[in-house]
C-alpha cells in the first residue's frame, strides 16, 4: 500500500521544520496576534469597560480575531509534522489546500478586523483622544494605534502563509485530486518538464517525491 512509510526519524523533523517557511511566518504570526489583542485588553477599555474606540465591539472583535488566530497557528504546527512524517503525495496536497484554505479564511476576519477599528478609531476626534490620554495615559492611545497597526501586519501575515502553502502545492505534490498527487507525469513528459518524443512507456513513474520543505 503507498503511503506505508511513516517511519519517523527525529532529525527528519527538526530539519524539516527549521527549513519551512511556513513555521516562521506561523511564529511571526502568534507574536503580531499576541500583541493585538494583548494591547486591546490592557489598555482599550475605559473604567467601566467600555471600549475606548467609539464606545463600540472593536475591541472584543479585534481581541476574539487575535485569540483564535494565535490558537491556529499554535494548531497548525500539527499540520507540519504530519506534512514531514507522511509521505503519501495526496495526503500532503490536502494538508496544504486545508492549511491554505483556513487561513485564507481567518485572513478576511484580520481584514475585516483592521477595518471596523480603523473606522471607529477615526471616528474619535482629537479632542475625546486627548481626554483619553489625560485620563488613561498615552499608554492607551499607542494600545490602541498599536493594535491596529499589527492587525494590518497579521494581514500581510496570513496572506503570506496562503500564498507559500500554494506554491508548495504546484511545485510539490500537487492538487490531490490530479495524476501528480500520485506521482503520475503525463504521458511522454520528461522529468525536465519537456516532452520526449518517443516515450518509452504509457506506465505512471511512481518514483516522483514531494521536495522537502
Amino acid at each position: 500500500m503507498e503511503g506505508a512509510n511513516y517511519r519517523i526519524d527525529p532529525n527528519e523533523i527538526v530539519l524539516g521544520l527549521v527549513k519551512n517557511p511556513i513555521v516562521y511566518l506561523r511564529i511571526v504570526g502568534i507574536l503580531f496576534s499576541i500583541i493585538v489583542f494583548g494591547c486591546l485588553a490592557d489598555k482599550a477599555y475605559d473604567n467601566n469597560d467600555v471600549c475606548l474606540i467609539n464606545n463600540s465591539n472593536a475591541c472584543n472583535f479585534g481581541i476574539a480575531v487575535g485569540v483564535i488566530g494565535m490558537v491556529m497557528c499554535l494548531g497548525f504546527f500539527t499540520k507540519d509534522l504530519i506534512y514531514i512524517i507522511l509521505k503519501q503525495n495526496r495526503i500532503r496536497g490536502i494538508l496544504l489546500l486545508v492549511d491554505a484554505a483556513a487561513y485564507a479564511f481567518w485572513g478576511f476576519f484580520w481584514f475585516v478586523s483592521f477595518c471596523f477599528m480603523a473606522d471607529q478609531w477615526r471616528r474619535v476626534n482629537s479632542s475625546r483622544r486627548d481626554v483619553f490620554e489625560e485620563l488613561y495615559g498615552k499608554s492607551a492611545i499607542n494600545n490602541i494605534q498599536a493594535a491596529i497597526a499589527f492587525t494590518f501586519f497579521n494581514i500581510l501575515i496570513w496572506v503570506a502563509i496562503v500564498v507559500v502553502n500554494i506554491f508548495f502545492v504546484v511545485r510539490g505534490p500537487g492538487f490531490p485530486w490530479s495524476p501528480r498527487a500520485e506521482g503520475v507525469m503525463s504521458p511522454g513528459q520528461s522529468r525536465g518538464g519537456g516532452y520526449a518524443a518517443f516515450p518509452e512507456q504509457d506506465t505512471p513513474d511512481d518514483s516522483y517525491q514531494p521536495p522537502e520543505y
